[in-house]
């Protein structure tokens, strides 16, 4: 990631997520099962302080109704896993209104690239770098900036 450019934003759990959402990402993707809390409760806290940002919540199990319930509430799109890179990089597509950037579009996002935050379980590093690798076209697109 450091040879894209990019600048990371990562926590390894909630605690650690909380203290570095004082950047207010454009775009969060939060890992529902942490080690200290749930990416659900995350994505809402995040949402409290920055309405703005556009959160994902991955998981590999079946959330329980209450957290259902929240994501529905809160308009939260829930990726289950396995999934493609590609599923995360349209939901934040979508998710920002953006659709393929053409050449023209490319020149007009330079200098406001849009923050994106990632927070995932350490069992999960493997899927994080995974996706890194596929956000990483919209990073040389100019479209996201990768927090750290």
């Amino acid at each position: 990631m450091a040879d894209t450019g990019w600048k990371i934003l990562t926590a390894e759990s909630a605690t650690q997520a909380t203290r570095l959402m004082r950047e207010k990402p454009d775009a969060a993707v939060l890992d529902y099962m942490l080690p200290d809390g749930n990416g659900v409760e995350l994505a809402v806290e995040l949402l409290q302080s920055a309405p703005r940002t556009q959160v994902i919540i991955m998981t590999g199990t079946i959330l329980p109704a209450e957290e259902e319930a929240l994501c529905e509430e809160h308009n939260l799109p829930v990726l289950r896993k396995p999934f493609l890179a590609s599923d995360v990089m349209n939901q934040i597509r979508s998710r920002l209104g953006m659709q393929q950037a053409s050449a023209g579009d490319v020149e007009a996002a330079q200098g406001r690239a849009l923050k994106v935050f990632v927070s995932y379980s350490h069992r999960d590093e493997a899927w994080q770098k995974r996706l890194d690798k596929h956000l990483s076209t919209l990073k040389h697109m100019g479209i996201i900036h990768r927090l750290a």
